[in-house]
């Protein structure tokens, strides 16, 4: 047997090196694939306190979620009715740009959960934001959970303690959060 192994090591050492190789190369092409979602938060989380090092999102400020959204996920109580119907579109749509220039302010202030540092775990969920007329969260819905609740927990409990400018109706705003160990 040590013979056998004497005389295969360079062949073995070959095999492993082209193994390694291409699970390396998945590896980055499964990342490359990954970093490229929308309304990405990327949080340096080495030692020290963690900050924000980059947020994408993929709506301008005066462009809401919800057109883009599936119909039926994302709704606007409407104002009282005016004479103008029109008027109430635009206010509805000046509101739910609003609300989204805002989430894509608040979330670079998300902190990276300690717990999540400590274990260098990384996810993303994507949650359902309703604000209330007075720009006071009422509702923070998880659609879409972390595998880790550490996360989901955190990103709750953060966003409900948002506040926002008050936009004069209910607006339901939909966005990602991905947290990125770096």
């Amino acid at each position: 047997m040590i013979s056998y192994l004497r005389n295969h090591t360079f062949s073995f050492s070959i095999l492993l090196s082209i193994a390694l190789h291409a699970g390396v190369s998945v590896t980055l092409l499964l990342l490359a694939y990954f970093q490229t979602a929308p309304d990405t938060l990327t949080i340096d989380a080495t030692r020290g306190p963690a900050r924000v090092l980059s947020i994408n999102t993929r709506f301008a400020a005066n462009q809401s979620y919800h057109s883009q959204a599936e119909p039926g996920l994302h709704r606007e109580q409407s104002p009282a009715t005016d004479a103008n119907s029109g008027n109430a579109h635009v206010d509805s749509q000046a509101a739910a740009g609003l609300i989204a220039e805002r989430v894509s302010q608040l979330k670079r202030t998300l902190s990276y959960p300690p717990t999540a540092v400590a274990m260098r775990l990384s996810d993303s969920l994507r949650v359902e934001i309703e604000v209330l007329p007075d720009g006071t969260v009422a509702t923070v819905r998880v659609l879409d959970a972390s595998r880790y609740a550490v996360f989901n927990r955190s990103a709750v409990r953060e966003i409900a303690a948002w506040q926002f400018p008050p936009p004069g109706i209910t607006v339901r705003h939909i966005t990602r959060i991905n947290y990125i160990m770096k």
